[in-house]
């Protein structure tokens, strides 16, 4: 498609009319007439759109955030929240005991839709280790979370509605918070029992040579946005 405008050199203002020609194949297909002054908003117009897009405010310490429309997820939108957790200390109950365990560093991935959390998967990482897509990627050290895909199992206990994105910051507390049983064991390397390991990190660093690597995925390839469960149904 091409215009061409016509402007006479003796216009003497801007409500004069010019005028346009609209050609395609070299074939003219209309004519018409428009003020130089209608002209000029509609190319500054053109020249200024632009695509805005916009994220919700994001809990501290994210690390990505995406939202997936069309998702077989209530056939709805998901939202996906990576987000890192410092190494430190944080209150786990075993067997009916409150322990202070040392917790390595980690990625916790929150799927929110219809603003609920119906997934959290968690991996962990090094202290000092650079957030790369190629960077080794290790395996939650503990129990209640599938340790291959990183999925957290945390049964019948519920999550607080999502009322905005950025609360997602504290939600890790209340993962933690729910009593861990045996489910899928721990994944160190250390022949420590589940008992004998969180007596052994009570009040203590958590030691990073125990982090076992995870030997099917990269940083990248758990971030990345096409996830089985947001892809869009066949």
């Amino acid at each position: 498609m091409k215009f061409t405008i016509v402007i006479d050199d003796d216009i003497s203002n801007f409500d004069d009319h010019i005028l346009i020609t609209q050609e395609e194949d070299n074939v003219t297909v209309a004519q018409y007439t428009m003020s130089l002054s209608d002209v000029s908003a509609a190319l500054n117009n053109s020249r200024e759109s632009y695509t805005y897009i916009e994220t919700p405010l994001l809990p501290n310490n994210c690390l990505k955030y995406e939202k997936v429309d069309g998702s077989r997820v209530n056939g709805g939108s998901v939202e996906n929240v990576f987000v890192e957790i410092p190494k430190g200390n944080l209150n786990i109950t075993f067997e009916g005991k409150v322990y202070n365990i040392g917790v390595p560093r980690l990625i916790m991935k929150y799927s929110v839709a219809s603003s609920r959390v119906f997934e959290i998967a968690i991996f962990a990482l090094k202290q000092g280790q650079r957030i790369e897509e190629d960077g080794e990627l290790f395996y939650f050290p503990f129990p209640n979370v599938a340790h291959d895909s990183g999925v957290a199992c945390f049964g019948a206990n519920t999550l607080p509605k999502v009322e905005k994105v950025r609360h997602l910051e504290t939600y890790h507390y209340l993962f933690f918070a729910a009593p861990f049983g045996a489910d899928y064991g721990t994944r160190v390397l250390t022949n420590k029992t589940i008992l004998q390991l969180f007596e052994s990190l009570d009040n203590e660093e958590f030691n990073d040579d125990w982090l076992m690597p995870a030997t099917t995925k990269k940083i990248g390839d758990f971030m990345k946005m096409n996830n089985e469960e947001n892809l869009q149904n066949d």
